[in-house]
């Protein structure tokens, strides 16, 4: 069964309005777009502040951040996945690596961990954004220094 998914901004002054939205995702690409701290639309970076389920449904509350900016080198177009970033605070977190996935059920394995272990290394989750402009999938993780 697919969902409605809206994203709206968290700004009661203007009645919380809605920015972006979908008539029929399903569910678990609502839950993978929920499990994302950040959220980027037309060059402009939002940050998740919460979630809310009415019937069936979703929507995804966003204020603008101030602090953070769209990458400037990165892969326009690729199949479903998840980019996964080396985390670096005031400067552009390099790629890493690329994970094609399947389905979203795969993305969401990766994106719902504290910890996960990429080419023989433990690496610590900091955040995830869904950049709705590329339609990719961002993770930015820290290495925790342990081999696996």
């Amino acid at each position: 069964m697919k969902r409605k998914l809206e994203y709206r901004l968290n700004d009661p002054s203007q009645g919380y309005p809605a920015i972006y939205h979908f008539d029929d995702l399903e569910p678990l690409q609502i839950f993978c777009r929920r499990n994302c701290d950040f959220f980027i639309l037309e060059g402009t970076v939002y940050e998740t502040t919460s979630s809310f389920l009415k019937d069936s449904s979703f929507v995804i509350y966003v204020k603008k951040s101030d602090d953070e900016k769209p990458f400037r080198q990165a892969e326009a177009e690729r199949r479903l996945g998840v980019e996964v970033r080396l985390y670096k605070e005031y400067a552009e977190s390099p790629e890493i690596m690329f994970l094609p996935c399947f389905d979203h059920v795969e993305v969401f394995s990766y994106l719902d961990n504290t910890y996960l272990v990429l080419e023989g290394k433990e690496y610590e989750r900091v955040s995830a954004e869904m950049d709705q402009d590329r339609l990719m999938y961002v993770l930015y993780v820290r290495e925790t220094g342990e081999r696996v």
